[in-house]
């Protein structure tokens, strides 16, 4: 007479607890997936917001007295820093310092005004030594190996630099009889291995110190 409620009791039991199971169980991967879950990094570093307005009052206060790109370039050039962030009601603009467009328009204004030169401006020098300090800056954190000219143009370090990394370009996909002979390659009938050696020293001889200067911040713990 009273086996049928124990029995449902037993069950409803079970139940219970295979549910607080599940759920712990649930609950438990749910808080390994969040630990696991790369942080957010933070944004960069800008002028305090105002709530839902953002930094809009002081754009209009100061659109004022200045452009916009002039006031963004002013509070930057006060924090000391390439990037912030400008909360714009409820959108972030971020703003970048371009560093070697800077350096290009600044070079080519001074080539423009020089009278030696009778405003002439050599084009090619200029694409050259441009795309070359865009992509040292992208790698190296520096666009100069060395201390560079006055007007902004290339020293002589960032002229051999350019000039040996376009020496390897030319000859590493040119036409060469030991890339269809390998017997012949100990010859150099054409002269390119020796290029190309020359160039590889004059990159090592800027690389090597820059990239050694790297690995032992890393050891430090200065760079991560």
């Amino acid at each position: 007479m009273f086996i049928a409620p124990f029995t449902t009791m037993l069950s409803f039991s079970t139940l219970l607890v295979f549910i607080t199971f599940a759920l712990s169980h649930l609950f438990k991967l749910q808080w390994q997936r969040n630990a696991q879950k790369p942080k957010q990094p933070s944004l960069p570093p800008g002028p305090k917001p105002w709530p839902i307005v953002g930094n809009l009052p002081e754009l209009i206060i100061n659109k004022k007295k200045t452009s916009v790109s002039h006031w963004i370039h002013s509070f930057m050039k006060e924090m000391n820093t390439e990037i912030a962030c400008i909360r714009l009601g409820n959108v972030h603009v971020i703003p970048k310092r371009v560093e070697e467009a800077d350096n290009l328009v600044r070079y080519v204004l001074n080539q423009c005004k020089n009278g030696d030169e009778g405003g002439l401006v050599d084009l090619r020098l200029v694409a050259r030594h441009y795309c070359c300090n865009l992509i040292k800056k992208l790698i190296f954190n520096r666009g100069y190996l060395g201390e560079g000219k006055a007007d902004g143009g290339p020293g002589f370090k960032e002229e051999e630099y350019v000039d040996a990394i376009l020496a390897i370009v030319i000859h590493l996909y040119s036409f060469c009889i030991s890339d269809y002979w390998p017997f012949l390659r100990g010859l150099d009938l054409e002269g390119h291995e020796k290029v190309v050696e020359d160039a590889t020293r004059v990159l090592e001889k800027y690389n090597n110190p820059i990239i050694e200067d790297r690995i032992q911040q890393w050891r430090d713990g200065k760079k991560h």
